[in-house]
């Protein structure tokens, strides 16, 4: 099964000059014992009167193992950037750790 979504979202307060626009989409895939998911995002306007720009990324998936207690094991590689920085993680589950 797979599902894709896209969105677009405003946050607006106008007493202090803000309108955050996010355009993005996601999507899930699942084949058997495996579930693959990713989202990409992208972030524009103007904080505080300042003008803001900023995107992300996710891809991350999971197996299921068919064994007592079910265990699942997955990964996923996480980019953002904002703010002249870009940062990134890569976190492998069941463990709760992140590495940048």
């Amino acid at each position: 099964m797979t599902t894709v979504e896209g969105y677009w979202l405003l946050r607006r307060e106008s007493r202090v000059d803000d309108a955050i626009y996010t355009v993005g989409a996601r999507y899930d895939v699942r084949f058997g014992a495996w579930t693959i998911d990713g989202d990409v995002a992208r972030q524009f306007g103007r904080f505080g009167g300042i003008d803001q720009r900023s995107g992300m990324l996710h891809f991350g998936g999971t197996f299921t193992a068919a064994l007592p207690a079910t265990p699942t094991f997955g990964a996923a590689f996480n980019l953002g950037h904002g703010d002249g920085a870009t940062r990134t993680t890569a976190c492998i589950t069941p463990s709760t750790t992140c590495t940048r």
